[in-house]
């Protein structure tokens, strides 16, 4: 299953961060959840309009994800 930040919550992100980066730059910042059966993993990705070899958005988005995830108690692992 695939989840994309909206837009208006992407530009907030960055707004909020004070990234380099503009909403206009940004395709989509996505979570990727698959279940095995016994294990759920969850991906971040970003996908952009230009390339870059900058990856603060990618950090930053993998930050908020964390940040999501430990405010709702959700328990994770990190690999």
């Amino acid at each position: 299953m695939v989840f994309q930040l909206s837009r208006q919550a992407s530009e907030q992100l960055l707004l909020k961060n004070a990234s380099n980066w503009s909403i206009n730059d940004i395709y989509g910042l996505y979570l990727n959840l698959q279940y095995d059966g016994t294990s759920l993993i969850c991906t971040t990705g970003t996908s952009m309009k230009l390339f870059s070899m900058d990856k603060s958005l990618d950090l930053l988005w993998d930050e908020a994800v964390i940040t999501f995830f430990k405010k709702h108690q959700i328990a994770m692992l990190s690999v």
